[in-house]
């Protein structure tokens, strides 16, 4: 419906089971300007088969200061959400990933980052690709793009690390036929 840009999840129907398909925070448009979106993952062939909630956000893009306070605040919203699922619904595996719109490698984007690097509860997977000059947003050669996984979830992403796919160099024109993100 609308007009306006949606997130989405791409996968592998053979690979993996989703159910529970939810737009969160759907009347929170100013702090979300495309709601996240969560869902139910199951990897069958995972050994136990692994469960887990996954939700991908695309928050405010901007360098001005209400930018940032937004994305701050979408934050500030989704972490307890996030919280809550793990402490009071029992779904201790989650994922948020997507375009958080902000950088780690600055004091500012740390701050806006702040409830999902507490390490006590998240891992931001994509910390030590930001610190290694890691890049996902191809106009501005920065990462934008984060995964923040519940520490619930250590045991099985283990030593792995995220990886950033070189599409742009895969695929001729690809920021300007496919994406500017990678």
């Amino acid at each position: 419906n609308g007009t306006y840009q949606k997130v989405g999840f791409v996968y592998r129907w053979d690979l993996l089971q989703i159910t529970n398909v939810t737009l969160l925070f759907a009347n929170e448009g100013y702090v979300f300007p495309r709601p996240p979106l969560q869902v139910s993952v199951t990897v069958p062939s995972a050994n136990p088969p692994l469960s887990f909630e996954l939700i991908v956000v695309h928050l405010k893009a901007g360098v001005l200061g209400e930018d940032r306070a937004r994305r701050s605040d979408a934050n500030l919203l989704l972490e307890p959400y996030v919280r809550s699922l793990v402490d009071g619904q029992g779904h201790p595996n989650v994922i948020v990933l997507g375009d958080f719109n902000e950088v780690l490698t600055t004091s500012e984007g740390r701050a806006t980052m702040a409830p999902w690097l507490a390490t006590s509860r998240y891992r931001a997977q994509t910390d030590t690709l930001a610190n290694s000059g890691g890049i996902s947003f191809l106009p501005s050669s920065v990462l934008l793009d984060h995964i923040v996984s519940t520490v619930a979830l250590d045991d099985e992403v283990g030593a792995e690390r995220a990886l950033i796919p070189d599409l742009d160099a895969e695929y001729p024109n690809y920021q300007n036929t496919v994406s500017d993100h990678v």
